[in-house]
């Protein structure tokens, strides 16, 4: 979700359209080994590499970031970030992935992760999304 300090300039507009977050930092939370996108015209951008850090700089009022809404929900619900009003897309969505081979059945530590990843996405699963 995006997400910004209860004083930062995009916190009080309804409506943020990709003209307002142009103008603004935008955190991005990267490890490296993704493509970094941001905004495709946005020219404010840090790339973070720790969660941590992004969210401290949030709560300072540095610049806005999407990030995971089960991380800052909480931050959120207790008025430490205010969730951006967006004018058109208001959350993102990422994709997990567990590639196993067909040859050899999992071992353990792979079942359980397999089983874990099941029991989280069961309920928001569509139907051509089961593994």
């Amino acid at each position: 979700m995006p997400v910004a300090a209860p004083n930062h300039p995009l916190a009080n507009i309804k409506g943020v359209g990709q003209t307002e977050m142009e103008q603004q930092l935008e955190l991005m939370l990267a490890d490296g080994s993704e493509q970094e996108e941001g905004w495709a015209r946005g020219e404010q951008r840090w790339i973070i590499h720790h969660l941590h850090d992004a969210l401290s700089l949030l709560r300072r009022g540095v610049g806005f970031a999407w990030l995971p809404s089960d991380v800052v929900q909480p931050m959120v619900n207790d008025g430490i970030l205010v969730q951006l009003h967006m004018a058109n897309q208001a959350l993102r969505k990422r994709f997990t992935h567990l590639v196993l081979p067909g040859t050899v059945p999992p071992g353990p530590a792979a079942s359980l992760l397999l089983g874990l990843i099941r029991k989280h996405y069961d309920d928001q699963a569509q139907p051509e999304d089961v593994l």
